[in-house]
């Protein structure tokens, strides 16, 4: 890095032999930390499972802790009388649906490593421990918009209950769900997963994370993601 060198807009030239040419200009940071100026953080998805540790299990959650990482996500259903569950699929392992099912119904299904079937309370429980921790809570896509609602509702409560709003990460593949949040974390990181929306519309709704693939990224949703 040359002498002097200092951050600001700077014109990038291109030399060949005595001939040269101005081929841009960037905005550029000049830093003598040997870190990068924006660290990636780590999630550990669905918690962190190695060997025997069943993903979306309290173990997860707690192998995620020790490894000090960002945040751990997970995935929550609703039961028919609103006890909110952990768990990837919409059916257990046994093809039961979780959404039609009272919890007295799914309580002694059984994890890979022999642990019950958690639910989202035990989770915010364990999460205490570790504040510096973030839960990033995918809504998963229920039945219907009536059982979305629901199990918002129900993680709400819970949430408030132990008061770990500040701990919360939202994220959901259902637009509806997203907008549901915002209304009652308007402060929180929500942030919508199915990547079939422009940044400006999915802003204007005050969510604030975005995902996409690469087939459905356009090169003008860059340019806003980035203005926004």
């Amino acid at each position: 890095i040359p002498e002097g060198l200092s951050s600001g807009l700077t014109n990038l030239t291109l030399i060949r032999d005595k001939s040269s040419t101005i081929i841009g200009t960037v905005n550029l940071t000049v830093s003598s930390s040997i870190f990068p100026i924006g660290n990636p953080k780590i999630v550990a998805h669905r918690g962190y499972h190695p060997g025997n540790v069943a993903e979306n299990s309290l173990a997860s959650l707690i192998e995620a802790q020790k490894l000090g990482v960002y945040g751990s996500e997970f995935d929550v259903y609703v039961t028919t009388d609103d006890v909110v569950v952990l768990y990837h699929d919409p059916k257990l392992a046994d093809g039961r649906r979780i959404d039609a099912c009272a919890y007295d119904d799914i309580k002694d299904f059984t994890l890979e490593n022999g642990e019950k079937i958690p639910t989202f309370e035990q989770y915010l429980e364990q999460a205490k421990k570790y504040p510096e921790v973030k839960l990033v809570c995918e809504i998963k896509t229920h039945q219907d918009a009536t059982k979305n609602l629901r199990a918002v509702n129900a993680c709400s409560a819970a949430v408030n209950k132990h008061g770990l709003a500040h701990q919360m990460v939202w994220i959901a593949f259902d637009y509806n769900i997203c907008k549901k949040l915002v209304e009652l974390y308007p402060d929180s990181q929500i942030q919508y997963l199915n990547g079939d929306k422009a940044p400006s519309v999915v802003y204007a709704d005050g969510i604030n994370g975005i995902d996409y693939k690469d087939s459905k990224l356009k090169d003008n949703w860059i340019t806003q993601a980035h203005s926004l």
